[in-house]
């Protein structure tokens, strides 16, 4: 695609001969009536554009004078509409991440503990049930006991829990005392 560039007066028609089935206006103030091998007239404005019939002639034309740039030929275009101007947007670059190993805890029957404390650095924390544990484990916050056990993690199961806040585990079973192993992700600290 090549770009074409034309000076519009009110009324006034610019034509071009170029072959092609794409088109996307670049720069425009105000619409642009387009016409392809003489036929029909469509209206665009800047930073519209697609695909077509062949054509071997272009001409445009508008109701205001004004600059116009057009891109016509073979390829391809994006609708560039959404583009902000004139704004600051701002945005937290976020930092790497720490994968952090915590020993393994053993959960004793009929107990609720801490598995890992409220942390402003942490991204995601993830709980395994060991395999060789008789029964698996429920997970939550402070409040997770019997009758109000939260989510479960089978034997052998992992759960990743995208969290900030303290997390506990309760232990249902009556006589085993149940093994994790914990993991956290962490925002490295500047």
């Amino acid at each position: 695609m090549n770009d074409y560039k034309a000076r519009l007066e009110i009324g006034q028609k610019v034509s071009f001969d170029v072959h092609g089935d794409t088109f996307h206006v670049i720069t425009a103030t105000s619409p642009v009536y387009i016409q392809f091998n003489d036929g029909s007239i469509i209206t665009r404005t800047q930073g519209m554009g697609g695909t077509t019939e062949q054509f071997t002639k272009v001409t445009l034309y508008s109701e205001v004078a004004q600059d116009v740039v057009m891109s016509l030929g073979k390829g391809s275009v994006f609708d560039s509409r959404s583009n902000i101007s004139g704004v600051n947007i701002q945005t937290s670059i976020e930092v790497a991440n720490v994968n952090k190993s915590k020993p393994l805890l053993a959960v004793a029957p009929g107990t609720t503990v801490l598995v890992s404390a409220a942390d402003a650095t942490r991204k995601e924390l993830r709980i395994g049930v060991k395999s060789d544990n008789l029964d698996g484990i429920f997970f939550g916050d402070n409040t997770t006991t019997s009758g109000n056990e939260g989510a479960w993690i089978e034997v052998g199961g992992v759960e990743y829990i995208t969290t900030e806040g303290a997390v506990h585990a309760y232990n249902p079973h009556p006589t085993e005392t149940i093994t994790l192993n914990v993991l956290e992700v962490k925002r490295v600290e500047s």
